[in-house]
């Protein structure tokens, strides 16, 4: 393999090996939520008894960018809180019984872990984009396997970006390697179809990538989530995180537990001017669904999406194996 193609190759790996980055250029659509909306009352005091009114409050929330990743298709959308210039009705909050729990944070985590800790594989729809280096990566939308143990990961590339490349690794298997079957344009010159493996290690790799293989996936968000509970509630300044409540997302059909954690300054490498994350669960499973990250100037560097949920999986050995990429077999289940 020459060097040309492994360089080639480790790029087009880089947007995917991860579920999630720790977390700078992407001018990304936001949506801003404050405090909820209260409709003007027609009986209220009159202006000279009113309260002095306070400067709006506005939260960022990152918001959705379409799947074709078309950057005229990006429309910065912003819902101020009440009061400020060009103000809108905010979207109501879904009620939920999380919103009158003492530790919502715990509750949520706990749920997570004890809806992980009966999984032994799964599979689901992954849609990522991430700035590496500075530079925006496309929008992928993959067809994702999981097991885990041992650590198992098949990508199938289902989006216009990189459509038809197939990926497989399985910790300490396989020569520990990362093994793709490569999309047309993946190497100049070449079709796709092309056989091609790497360290997870390898310079290339992390080059092209913010995070490694072995943290794809929910279960490393979970124990992500998990330390900033436990940070948070042991009053680390470093972790700052917020329930806002059961909220409607553009990525998903129904209503999700949304948190936002404050990252501040030099709390995390990938982000030194700080930055913040939106964390949102599924009420149902109680896994996460949507990790946003967002740096200190509201540009998104990291984004990952998780829905269409198969579990358990039951996957056999051969979806895993790197003599099977490209083969449709003819049941994936045991």
């Amino acid at each position: 393999m020459t060097s040309v193609l492994r360089i080639a190759l480790a790029a087009a790996l880089g947007g995917a090996l991860a579920g999630c980055a720790s977390s700078p250029a992407r001018s990304a659509a936001y949506t801003r939520y404050g405090a909820p909306h209260v409709a003007n009352n027609a009986s209220a005091a009159p202006a000279s008894t009113a309260p002095t009114p306070q400067a709006p409050i506005a939260l960022c929330i990152p918001g959705p960018v379409p799947l074709d990743g078309d950057p005229k298709h990006r429309r910065p959308t912003a819902i101020l809180a009440d009061g400020a210039d060009g103000a809108v009705t905010l979207p109501p909050l879904r009620p939920t019984d999380l919103s009158a729990a003492d530790k919502p944070l715990q509750v949520l985590y706990s749920k997570a872990a004890a809806k992980w800790a009966s999984i032994d594989d799964y599979g689901c729809r992954m849609r990522r984009r991430e700035v590496v280096q500075g530079r925006a990566r496309p929008e992928e939308v993959i067809i994702a396997k999981f097991r885990k143990d041992p650590f198992s990961v098949h990508f199938e590339w289902v989006g216009q970006e990189g459509k038809g490349r197939e990926m497989v690794y399985v910790q300490g298997q396989h020569g520990n390697l990362l093994h793709t079957l490569t999309a047309a344009g993946d190497v100049p010159l070449l079709p796709g179809g092309q056989r091609f493996k790497v360290s997870p290690d390898s310079m290339l790799v992390k080059a092209a990538s913010r995070s490694s293989i072995t943290d794809a996936g929910v279960g490393s968000l979970i124990e992500r989530f998990g330390k900033l509970v436990a940070d948070f509630e042991r009053g680390d300044p470093r972790a700052s995180a917020k329930y806002l409540g059961r909220m409607k997302r553009p990525e998903f059909e129904n209503h999700v537990d949304v948190v936002v954690q404050k990252i501040p300054a030099g709390a995390e490498p990938t982000l030194p001017g700080g930055g913040q994350r939106l964390w949102c669960f599924d009420p149902g499973h109680g896994l996460p669904v949507l990790v946003v990250t967002h740096d200190h100037l509201d540009r998104e560097v990291d984004f990952v999406c998780f829905d269409r949920f198969e579990f358990p999986g039951r996957y056999l050995d051969e979806v895993f194996h790197p003599d099977y990429l490209g083969k449709k077999l003819i049941t994936g289940s045991r």
